[in-house]
């Protein structure tokens, strides 16, 4: 079998690359990239033009893998920097003799720049582990059924009226500039901006519309599954100071499952706890949800009742970090990161 080659696609290029293989290649079996997806991710806020976004494995003019790269900001110590997580990654079984899954790891790793991953699956742990320089950090999720909280008191209806809730219309997210210090000193940063791209640029197509063409041969569009984001701003009662910040996402299978996930939760410094768990479990009641999932630091920051009801809940995932090299600002931070995100997929997820 001839061995795969590695095609590298640019931010700016994504789109029109996307383009111009659905239009010369509409028999391929293996798409690297949904047209949704790449239109979307090329406006990721976080990425220059000639950042990396995909790399594509070919044998001969055949697809037959790729790997996706996402730009995203490290914040350590009030300091942000670029860091590149590795995405969407997928060689199908037909093809893995063809080594494309060697050679796309390979080109990855000659990145230069600061490379994370976050991937439960056995083969891409062993590829990550492969690398030189990787810090590993164990963390985990959570998913927890709606109904185990509902006799708690911190899910009690009244329990919230110390704060004022205000969701957030993706035009009206704050400003960088009015945007409440972290509680977290070292994390894998969403500004203001980041959410207000998640939020308005969609990548997966929805229940209620047609579905592309080329979403049934792309290993991760979900035609069954329907993403809505709720971004909310959390006041102190008087409405006079911000106490946080909450990013829910509501997940909705075609086989009528929905779920409420706790996508992020950023937190003023002064705040020892915060109201993540019951926001979302209002949210959760309203659109009929039967699982709350979230992450270890954000459940933290939750009151002790939640801690013991969610015992037992828990999935262990590991980020593998790499840095560029001793002087970058990803190195030695595996011990001190907060890693408040709900999910490894940096964004989206």
């Amino acid at each position: 079998m001839k061995h795969a080659s590695i095609q590298t696609i640019l931010i700016k290029d994504l789109t029109t690359f996307i383009d111009d293989f659905l239009k010369a290649s509409p028999k391929q079996t293996c798409i690297p990239i949904s047209r949704r997806r790449a239109y979307s991710q090329a406006k990721n806020p976080n990425a220059n033009p000639n950042d990396i976004a995909l790399f594509v494995a070919y044998v001969g003019s055949v697809c037959v893998g790729y790997l996706g790269v996402m730009p995203g900001v490290l914040r350590r110590e009030n300091t942000l920097s670029k860091v590149h997580f590795s995405t969407t990654a997928y060689v199908p079984p037909e093809h893995i003799r063809s080594g494309a899954g060697i050679y796309l790891a390979r080109a990855l790793s000659y990145i230069d720049g600061d490379l994370v991953g976050c991937d439960n699956r056995p083969k891409a742990e062993r590829l990550w582990r492969g690398f030189d320089r990787v810090e590993e950090i164990g963390f985990r999720k959570f998913s927890i059924p709606t109904n185990y909280f509902e006799k708690l008191k911190g899910c009690n209806p009244t329990f919230l009226e110390q704060y004022y809730l205000s969701p957030i219309k993706p035009k009206n997210i704050p400003s960088s500039d009015t945007w409440p210090n972290s509680k977290y000193p070292i994390e894998f940063y969403r500004s203001p901006e980041t959410i207000q791209w998640i939020v308005e640029n969609s990548w997966l197509s929805e229940t209620s519309e047609s579905i592309l063409e080329e979403e049934h041969s792309y290993y991760f569009a979900h035609p069954d599954m329907k993403i809505e984001y709720f971004p909310i701003c959390v006041y102190s009662s008087d409405k006079k100071s911000v106490i946080g910040f909450q990013l829910l996402s509501l997940v909705s299978q075609k086989n009528g499952i929905r779920k409420i996930k706790i996508l992020d939760s950023h937190v003023s410094p002064n705040r020892e706890r915060f109201p993540s768990i019951p926001i979302a479990y209002a949210y959760a009641k309203e659109f009929s949800a039967s699982h709350i999932e979230l992450s270890q630091e954000t459940l933290a920051l939750a009151e002790t009742e939640f801690l013991l009801v969610s015992m037992g809940f828990s999935q262990r995932r590991s980020y593998f970090l790499r840095p560029r090299d001793s002087k970058s600002p990803l190195h030695g931070v595996s011990t001190k990161i907060q890693l408040h995100l709900e999910d490894g997929d940096t964004s989206f997820t």
